[in-house]
């Protein structure tokens, strides 16, 4: 639907998008619960829940994972990054069109999100050449180790994420 579409493209980030499929998927199909998972390499994440999920979670998620069948529910597993299953819960059984829409709804959601993550890649490898030209001529305009310290310093604090940033000089076997 539109909606949903304009949703995917406001959102920014895993947790958004998986979100926007939640909450498109728990109303359009009528489930009493909804659960977007992701479990990987011993990461276990849930990004968005609709509903009454209740526990145990690991055997239904481990069977949408197989193929095989859920009592009351039903599900998806997405075969792409991110690498989320759905699980579906509603006493009556899936319709063949209510799994098409499940597994397009998710699709599309996938898309987006993997368009997203590689618009940020993009933005950060841009902000991260800019930096690192501007750091260079004013690297060029500057004489002296204590200035070129500073200006390597702040660009260091600007390019890594970090609590903070130092220089040192190594002066007579110590360090100042």
């Amino acid at each position: 639907t539109g909606g949903f579409l304009t949703a995917l493209a406001a959102a920014d980030d895993q947790r958004a998008f998986a979100d926007v499929l939640a909450g498109e998927l728990h109303g359009r199909l009528g489930l009493d619960g909804l659960l977007v998972h992701e479990h990987l390499a011993g990461r276990s994440h849930t990004w968005a829940q609709r509903g009454v999920v209740k526990p145990p979670l690991a055997p239904r998620i481990a069977a949408i994972r197989s193929g095989a069948a859920v009592a009351g529910g039903f599900g998806y597993v997405a075969l792409q990054e991110p690498r989320w299953v759905v699980v579906c819960l509603r006493a009556a059984p899936v319709r063949e069109d209510e799994h098409t829409f499940l597994a397009t709804a998710c699709e599309t959601a996938i898309v987006a999100a993997a368009h997203a993550g590689r618009l940020n890649e993009e933005r950060m490898a841009a902000r991260t050449g800019r930096a690192l030209v501007e750091l260079g001529q004013a690297l060029s305009l500057e004489h002296g180790e204590d200035r070129v310290l500073h200006l390597l310093t702040l660009a260091v604090a600007r390019l890594v994420p970090q609590d903070g940033v130092s220089a040192w000089l190594a002066v007579d076997g110590g360090f100042v």
